[in-house]
């Protein structure tokens, strides 16, 4: 897994294995780390945590903070919710991605992410 957060795009991108995407679709959470970069103060490593989960059907990602609702600059851990759906795009399509408040989410397979 990498991925990057920009706090000055509000973009997340997030590249996956397909041994990732496959234990995802089997319903095991993957744990690893996200830089997040900031233009005056450089960046920073957060906890990251992707699962498969029931969320609302207009969602195709939810984003989690820990703790919840914080400031930015307060944030300890990401987490990351895909729905089926998401799943389904990422081994079909190779990517995936949802527009959250005012951060765009983007999954992409490792082969995808070459191209």
């Amino acid at each position: 897994m990498k991925a990057f957060r920009s706090a000055e795009s509000l973009e997340m991108d997030i590249t996956l294995s397909l041994n990732e995407i496959i234990a995802l679709d089997n319903g095991d959470a993957l744990e690893g780390e996200i830089k997040v970069t900031q233009l005056r103060e450089g960046y920073y490593i957060k906890p990251l945590i992707i699962t498969r989960g029931i969320i609302e059907k207009d969602e195709m990602i939810r984003r989690t903070l820990m703790p919840f609702n914080c400031r930015f600059e307060n944030i300890q851990q990401y987490g990351i919710t895909l729905s089926d759906e998401a799943i389904k795009n990422l081994k079909e399509t190779g990517a995936t991605g949802q527009r959250i408040s005012e951060d765009k989410i983007m999954l992409y397979s490792e082969k995808y992410a070459r191209n």
